[in-house]
């Protein structure tokens, strides 16, 4: 049980691993962008405007780090509601198949009931046809073994 569990987070981890790589490259091309501009307008201002730019930067960068904790919050109650979706549909899956397979071993069964059943009237039909030579034992037939179901 523990080793399907573990097979099973890991197929969902692997099916999330696109997300989470488009998401890290936009991490890290947002930052290269920002660190860009940054140089670019720091070239063309003032000391007053290079003031007011880094109280505004200091002010992007709370935000920018409060963009990133939604960020992790939201990928991680995303990747729990899609483990959760994936565990439903294993679940499913599961019950679907134990209810075909039990109907397949019932089908089976029915038909070696019935084989079985038609197997002793040919023996009995058999038996009943065969003369017996007077004073002759009667052989009794063959035993069928019980089947196990």
């Amino acid at each position: 049980m523990a080793a399907t569990k573990k097979s099973a987070n890991s197929k969902r981890r692997k099916a999330l691993e696109p997300v989470r790589h488009a998401l890290k490259r936009l991490e890290r091309e947002g930052a290269r962008l920002l660190a860009r501009t940054r140089q670019d307008v720091t070239r063309h201002l003032s000391a007053s405007q290079r003031r007011a730019l880094t109280n505004l930067l200091q002010q992007a960068r709370r935000a920018g780090s409060d963009v990133d904790q939604r960020i992790k919050r939201s990928r991680r109650e995303f990747e729990a509601r899609a483990e959760k979706a994936i565990a439903s549909v294993e679940r499913r899956t599961a019950h679907a198949l134990t209810a075909a397979v039990k109907r397949l071993r019932q089908a089976t069964q029915t038909e070696l009931s019935r084989i079985e059943e038609r197997l002793k009237r040919l023996e009995s039909r058999g038996a009943a046809r065969r003369p017996q030579a007077p004073g002759a034992k009667q052989e009794a037939p063959p035993a069928t073994p019980p089947v196990a179901g």
